[in-house]
Order: structure tokens, then C-alpha cells, then sequence
């Protein structure tokens, strides 16, 4: 995985799927993400799948510190 994710070219892409491979986030829900719904090492999703109301996930540190 990390081999496909070093193959983007941009930082915006390689993002999107560092959170979706490391943080088991869906599609959706990453391209939900407002810069508002980052806490620290958290992210809120607001109206995920599951049906809850919000669910916290927690970055991977690879994704936060890289």
C-alpha cells in the first residue's frame, strides 16, 4: 500500500488515501471532511454510514506527523 500511495503525485491525493488505508475511512466520508472537523489527532464525521449523528476517528500518527 505504501508503495501506491508514494506513487501520487499530489499531497492532496496521497491524503485522501492515507486516511481511507490507515484510518478506515469510506470515500465519502473523506471527501465530507471540512478543515472544521479536524481536532488535534481527531476528526469528527458528522452524519457518517453507520446512521449515527457523529463519530470521532482518530488520525493515524503516520498520517498526522508525515
Amino acid at each position: 500500500m505504501d508503495e501506491i500511495i508514494f506513487k501520487i503525485p499530489t499531497v492532496r491525493d496521497r491524503l485522501l488515501l492515507e486516511l481511507m488505508a490507515r484510518g478506515g475511512l469510506r470515500v465519502g466520508e473523506v471527501l465530507k471532511l471540512r478543515v472544521k472537523d479536524v481536532e488535534d489527532q481527531r476528526l469528527i464525521l458528522r452524519y457518517p454510514k453507520s446512521g449515527k449523528e457523529e463519530e470521532i476517528v482518530f488520525i493515524p500518527q503516520k498520517v498526522a506527523t508525515g
